[in-house]
């Protein structure tokens, strides 16, 4: 299973969504949230927390992971 990125955590419904997806069709093993404003690294948005910058994805695997922009 996948890895899903969100990228500017800042949109709940982006989040809802994914779990939505999720629970009817299993699609990711694991949901991480990015933003590049430092005062967000740690909230927890819908228990999901935001781990941290968007360079993060320079570490993710291109072949186990899906990334999506999320509009705040």
């Amino acid at each position: 299973m996948k890895t899903l990125y969100i990228c500017g955590a800042g949109n709940s419904e982006t989040v809802r969504l994914a779990q939505r997806i999720s629970r009817v069709r299993p699609r990711w093993e694991r949901i991480v949230l990015l933003d590049d404003d430092p005062r967000k690294h740690g909230q927890v948005i819908l228990g999901v927390k935001i781990e941290g910058r968007l360079s993060f994805l320079e570490r993710a695997d291109g072949h186990t992971a899906e990334i999506v922009n999320s509009v705040t």
